[in-house]
């Protein structure tokens, strides 16, 4: 893949991962509320979960492919961890799918007590960890980065964003869970969202910056 394609998947991607980040918050919100019954609220966060980690997954895989050699070993570090984000969150997903939701809605959701999400820790657990991973992603994902132009403050809002994650983390672990718990995550959900989008952007001015044949001649802000 050449540099071109690498940074038109990162831009796409991040893109992608801004807009469903967005999305997310916007559907918790509404959920907080009670503006969308049951189970369409479900079935649009986890879609929308879904989504979102596959996106931030591209999105750091492009960056492993864009920094310099000296910068891999970061770049690396954000890939695996992101890509332990992924697995945990899709795990979780899946069983609400297929199982958790299915119950709620035919009234069999006491059959099967040891699954009930947020009666019981087991995928409360499992979403911290996704979380957790996450920011431990965006960490190494600002280690990666230069400490000049634009990508120094794409640096600053990962480094920020990856501060937020004992928020999370508490949130999800909380032994009474409810949804005023939420307000607890409102700086993820402010850092989430500027990161990626940054993280994007950096992605696009590489693009405009580094193509040779692309239409618009800038210098190298990178």
């Amino acid at each position: 893949m050449n540099d071109a394609a690498i940074y038109k998947t990162g831009y796409i991607c991040g893109l992608v991962a801004f807009t469903t980040i967005m999305a997310y918050i916007i559907i918790r919100s509404m959920q907080i509320t009670g503006s969308v019954n049951y189970p369409y609220q479900e079935q649009l966060i986890y879609s929308i979960s879904t989504l979102m980690a596959l996106a931030f997954l591209l999105e750091i895989l492009a960056l492993l492919y864009s920094v310099p050699t000296n910068k891999k070993i970061w770049s690396h570090a954000a890939l695996l961890f992101a890509l332990l984000y992924v697995v945990f969150i899709t795990t979780s997903c899946i069983v609400e799918f297929t199982v958790i939701i299915p119950a709620k809605v035919q009234g069999e959701i006491q059959n099967i007590p040891f699954l009930k999400q947020y009666t019981r820790p087991i995928f409360r657990f499992i979403d911290a960890i996704a979380y957790i991973c996450m920011g431990i992603s965006t960490f190494f994902s600002h280690l990666a980065l230069h400490k000049i132009g634009f990508q120094h403050i794409t640096r600053i809002l990962l480094l920020i964003h990856s501060c937020t994650t004992p928020l999370i983390m508490f949130m999800c672990i909380y032994p009474d869970y409810s949804s005023n718990l939420l307000v607890l995550v409102l700086p993820w959900a402010v850092t989430a969202p500027a990161a990626l989008l940054s993280l994007a952007i950096v992605f696009r001015r590489k693009y405009i910056t580094e193509i040779p044949n692309h239409r618009y001649v800038h210098k190298d802000l990178n």
